[in-house]
C-alpha cells in the first residue's frame, strides 16, 4: 500500500504527517474522520512530486471511470449528491473535468436532476450515460447504475485498447505502402518519363496514363492535399450533422473488407 504525505488544518493550524492508504481519496476520508480538514493539493504519494497525467483540453475515459466509480461509492455510503460532487470537484486533477463537475454540482443545486445536469455536457457524458443516470434516479438505484456504468466504461476501454493493438500492424503496412506509392509517383515515374521522351517511342496506353497521373500530381500536389483535407473535414461534419449521410457512410464502412467486420463486432460487443 502506498504512503502519502499530507497536510491539513486543525483549529486554524497546519499539521503535517504521513499515512498508508490505497488512494488519495482514502487519505482525505480518514483525515476527516480524525477531524482534520485536509488540503487536497498538498496530499501526494511519497516520491511522486510531479503528476505525469497530461490533459489537453479533454476528459479521458479513465477520468470518467474514476469519477463514476467514486460518486457511486459516495452515494451508496449515504453522502448527499451535491456534497459528493463538491468533494469530487476538489479532488479532480483534470482542470477541464473539474470545471464540468462543478457546473453539474451548481445545476443540481439549482434544481435540475442529476441526469439533466449531465446532459448539458454531451462531449463527456453520452446518451447512454445520461439516460442510465436518469433511470437510476427514477428508480432510486443511482449508485447501482453508476457502478454498472463504470464497469461498462472499463470494458469498452479494454475493447478499444485491444482494437488499437490489433490495428497497429495493418496501419503501419498501409502507411508504408502509401508513402512508397507517393514516392514512386512523384519522383521515380518522372525519371522514366524523361527517358521514354528522349527515346521518342510510342508508349502503351496504360503506361501513358500512369505518366500523366504522375505529371498531374507533381504540378498540383498542394491542391490535391488541400482537397483531401477539405473532403475529410466535410465528410466528418456531414456525418455528425446529417442522418442520411451517416447512414450512407456507415453502410459503406460496414461493407469494407476487414474494417466492416471489425466495426460490426465492436458494436455487437458494446450492445451486449
Amino acid at each position: 500500500m502506498p504512503a502519502y504525505a499530507w497536510e491539513g488544518r486543525v483549529g486554524g493550524k497546519i499539521q503535517k504527517g504521513e499515512m498508508d492508504a490505497p488512494s488519495k481519496s482514502a487519505v482525505i476520508a480518514r483525515l476527516r474522520q480524525m477531524r482534520i480538514k485536509p488540503i487536497p493539493n498538498r496530499i501526494r504519494e511519497k516520491g511522486k512530486f510531479f503528476s505525469m497525467n497530461i490533459h489537453i483540453g479533454g476528459v479521458s475515459t479513465k477520468d470518467l471511470v474514476v469519477f463514476t466509480r467514486q460518486i457511486s461509492t459516495m452515494i451508496d455510503s449515504g453522502l448527499p449528491l451535491v456534497r459528493s460532487l463538491e468533494v469530487l470537484t476538489q479532488q479532480q486533477p483534470n482542470p477541464k473535468f473539474k470545471e464540468i463537475i462543478n457546473q453539474v454540482k451548481e445545476d443540481v443545486e439549482g434544481g435540475l436532476t442529476f441526469a439533466d445536469s449531465l446532459a448539458k455536457h454531451p462531449k463527456v457524458f453520452d446518451n447512454l450515460y445520461v439516460n442510465l443516470a436518469r433511470a437510476g434516479e427514477a428508480g432510486g438505484v443511482l449508485d447501482v447504475v453508476l457502478l454498472r456504468l463504470s464497469v461498462h466504461l472499463e470494458k469498452m476501454e479494454s475493447i478499444r485498447r485491444r482494437i488499437k493493438s490489433a490495428m497497429i500492424y495493418p496501419v503501419i503496412v498501409v502507411s508504408v505502402a502509401v508513402i512508397v506509392l507517393a514516392v514512386v509517383i512523384l519522383f521515380v515515374i518522372p525519371v522514366f518519363a524523361e527517358l521514354f521522351e528522349d527515346l521518342g517511342t510510342t508508349l502503351p496506353a496504360l503506361t501513358q496514363v500512369i505518366i500523366d497521373v504522375s505529371l498531374f500530381a507533381r504540378q498540383n500536389i498542394l491542391y490535391i492535399i488541400a482537397a483531401i483535407a477539405i473532403l475529410i473535414v466535410l465528410i466528418a461534419f456531414l456525418h455528425r450533422k446529417s442522418y442520411r449521410v451517416r447512414r450512407l457512410l456507415d453502410a459503406f464502412l460496414l461493407r469494407l473488407w476487414l474494417v466492416g467486420s471489425l466495426i460490426l463486432k465492436t458494436v455487437v460487443a458494446r450492445f451486449s
